[in-house]
Parts: C-alpha cells; sequence; structure tokens
C-alpha cells in the first residue's frame, strides 16, 4: 500500500510537471558592447567581474520571476564596437533548435551622447537593448533605446555617475 501511495504521488508530481507548460530555457548570450569615441573617456563598470555578475543574477532573477523556472549559467560577454561599425552585430540563431527549449539573447549597446546636445550633460547615455527569443519554430525580435540623463537627486540622496578618468 505504501509502495502504492508513493508510485501514486511520483507520478502526479511528473504529470503536474509536465502539464504546466513551464519551459526549458537557455539563455545563449547576453552582450554589453560599448561605443568607442576619442571624447568618451568614461568608466564602463560592466567590463569589471563583479558588476558582470550582478547583471547576470538580476537576469536569472528576472527570468525565473517571470516563467518560474531554473537558468542555467550563461556568459557576459562584454567589449568594445569595432572602429568599422556604428552599430553592433546582432543576428543570433540557433543551429538545429530543440522544439522543447526557448533560446534567449540580450544585446546592449551602450551608445555616447554628445553633451553639447541641449540638455544632455557629460554623464548621459542612450542604452539600445535588443532581444530575440526562439520557441520551437517562433522568432520574437525586439528592441527598446533608454536614455540616462543625469538629474539632480531628490533632498538626502545621492546619484551615482559615469565618472569620467584619464588615460
Amino acid at each position: 500500500m505504501k509502495l502504492l501511495a508513493q508510485t501514486l504521488i511520483l507520478l502526479l508530481l511528473f504529470v503536474n510537471a509536465f502539464t504546466q507548460g513551464t519551459p526549458n530555457i537557455e539563455v545563449r548570450s547576453v552582450e554589453y558592447v560599448w561605443e568607442r569615441s576619442t571624447v568618451d573617456k568614461r568608466i564602463v563598470f560592466v567590463k569589471d567581474t563583479i558588476y558582470q555578475d550582478i547583471l547576470k543574477r538580476s537576469f536569472i532573477k528576472a527570468i525565473a520571476n517571470r516563467w518560474s523556472v531554473q537558468v542555467p549559467d550563461f556568459e557576459v560577454m562584454v567589449g568594445k564596437l569595432s572602429a568599422m561599425r556604428t552599430k553592433p552585430k546582432f543576428n543570433p540563431t540557433v543551429s538545429n533548435p530543440d522544439t522543447l527549449k526557448w533560446y534567449i539573447f540580450f544585446q546592449f549597446f551602450d551608445k555616447f551622447i554628445p553633451y553639447s546636445v541641449q540638455s544632455y550633460s557629460v554623464h548621459s547615455s542612450k542604452f539600445e537593448v535588443r532581444y530575440r527569443l526562439i520557441k520551437g519554430s517562433y522568432v520574437q525580435n525586439q528592441s527598446a533605446s533608454f536614455n540616462i540623463i543625469k538629474t539632480n537627486p531628490p533632498p538626502g540622496q545621492i546619484s551615482l555617475e559615469r565618472f569620467s578618468f584619464n588615460q
């Protein structure tokens, strides 16, 4: 009787796990690319592995909260934009995709905004975010731009800035 009860409970757990439709998610790449500029002497915090880990953990948490799944470890790639390009390449593909898996690709392009532009300061920047989600044969592409503009913080708070430095 005890073996029958354990078998039934185990069977119910498996059936429940497969009927919820929880996706098997694989984060293929997370890229952080910053624009090269002769006048841009900003520190890129994401070059430091500590900040890469913070970025990675925030993605893992966001994906886990959204789909209630465990996210396998992935790498955060950080680099400068190639001197010959005005925008980074973003053409993620999966050869022989598993139809039961979801594949996610992210790219952050940290674009320099000249501070001579009205209302922008030396600490302003623009982030272009692109992602691709592949679910079997379905492909979803999204992109968005965010302007990060220095503003004065409310009383009692400080602002974190992109501190300029000399090479």
